[in-house]
């Protein structure tokens, strides 16, 4: 059974306010080669905004991403 694809409005609500922070973040970020950012960036840095709207604390949210990165250098 599929899901219904998440709905972002302009409602304030949590994914909307993730977005836009997310497009905050991704202007005012720097990177490190110059390339475009691809997917897995796009989509770990939107997961981290949603997470951080939801109320998660940024130390945690930041941790999780750590050990993510150190597993695919494995």
């Amino acid at each position: 059974m599929a899901t219904a694809p998440t709905k972002i409005s302009d409602s304030g609500s949590p994914e909307r306010v993730a977005y836009d922070l997310m497009l905050h973040i991704a202007k005012t970020e720097p990177h490190v080669d110059e390339a475009l950012p691809n997917r897995e960036y796009w989509l770990t840095l939107y997961c981290h905004c949603l997470k951080a709207t939801s109320g998660e604390r940024i130390a945690d949210i930041l941790k999780v991403g750590e050990r993510q990165s150190l597993d695919r250098h494995r």
